[in-house]
């Protein structure tokens, strides 16, 4: 999990808006924000 979470932090601070780790089966709870990792700035 922690290279995730690495790529995910420098994404977004390299000017992403926000980066969601999720697995595809909870997608749809991801992008509802119900689920999974968001990383925001």
């Amino acid at each position: 999990m922690g290279p995730k979470i690495e790529a995910a932090v420098e994404f977004v601070e390299k000017g992403g808006g926000t980066a969601v780790i999720t697995s595809l089966d909870r997608i749809a709870a991801a992008m509802a924000g119900t689920a999974g990792t968001h990383i925001t700035r």
